[in-house]
């Protein structure tokens, strides 16, 4: 019998080789809670159809969907979270894991009705332990960069049925399920939970798909997002929250800036064109950008396919899907 409790809702795109590996990691615990999987497919063809088969065989309790035509990331979003009908929906990127007392850890705190649970990956800094979040807002203006990441938060019924009769089609263009939680803590103030157990783990064959479009994405979308809740982020913490997501999770160190030289991502029209965002959202400054397209894109692929030599796959450190 499939829980009504808690489900797993899961967006995905051309990834069906990580998908299955994922979920073949998670399926002891999918099958001791009787956890059940929604996906949806935004791609075209048949692969995640076929690579889902023999898992479904494991694991009946698989629902797979396949949008035709595709949604696209924002809408994929929010039609995914509306999707199962349990109580609590784990949204989780189809390159994210739950890590084994997972899923019993999140079922421990649904007792208490929380709005949210957030749940730890690597963002030790946070918390120093887990706890009962008594100041909705105050915790996300703290943490709202680490909630980008697609597999952080539970979502309770109750704030996704807000959110789909508040938010009118609103998108919050590659953030869409963070514009989600920031748009009800604007109005709902409510309890939530974090988890500071590190219980979820980033397939290392990721590739992030905003590589190319980091600038629009860390440069205008993160700051519409932000300016958009001025409830939550005040004049004396927009500025600080901005460079919270280039700060903490080093999306702009010098050996990622080099990997998006080498993608086409950073060129001198689009660092004349973006550099007032730029300046707004990195917590290092402009120099480092203006430094790096000192490199010939040539030469930032040569240099990138040596680093990669050298220590294995690269890949940007910002993991966030």
């Amino acid at each position: 019998m499939p829980s009504s409790i808690l489900s797993i809702a899961i967006p995905t795109f051309n990834r069906s080789g990580i998908l299955l590996e994922n979920l073949e990691a998670m399926l002891p615990e999918l099958q001791k809670f009787g956890i059940p999987v929604y996906i949806s497919d935004d791609g075209q063809g048949p692969e995640v159809g076929v690579a889902l088969a023999p898992f479904r065989e494991k694991h009946p309790h698989v629902n797979l969907r396949q949008n035709c035509p595709s949604l696209g990331h924002d809408r994929n979003c929010l039609s995914t979270l509306a999707w199962p009908e349990s109580e609590y929906v784990w949204y989780l990127g189809d390159s994210m894991r739950i890590e084994k007392g997972g899923i019993a850890a999140v079922l421990g705190c649904l007792s208490e009705r929380p709005s949210f649970v957030f749940v730890n990956c690597n963002a030790t800094s946070i918390a120093e332990a887990s706890m009962k979040i008594e100041d909705l807002r105050g915790f996300l203006r703290k943490a709202a960069w680490y909630l980008t990441l697609s597999g952080a938060t539970v979502y309770s019924r109750q704030a996704i049925r807000w959110c789909i009769a508040n938010l009118g089609g609103r998108e919050f263009h590659n953030f869409q399920q963070l514009g989600a939680i920031l748009a009800y803590a604007s109005l709902n103030d409510v309890g939530a939970f974090w988890l500071n157990d590190r219980l979820l783990t980033v397939n290392k064959k990721k590739k992030s798909y905003w590589t190319r479009d980091v600038v629009q994405v860390f440069g205008h979308d993160w700051i519409d997002l932000v300016e958009a809740f001025p409830v939550i982020f005040d004049d004396d913490s927009i500025e600080t929250a901005l460079k919270s997501h280039s700060k903490n999770q080093k999306l702009f160190s010098t050996l990622n800036l080099v990997n998006f030289r080498a993608a086409g991502a950073i060129t001198l029209p689009i660092m004349k064109a973006n550099r007032t965002y730029l300046k707004r959202t990195s917590s290092r400054g402009l120099t480092p950008f203006w430094l790096v397209l000192l490199f010939p894109r040539k030469l930032a692929i040569l240099l990138k396919k040596a680093v990669k030599a050298a220590f294995g796959l690269i890949s940007t450190k910002s993991r966030w899907n």
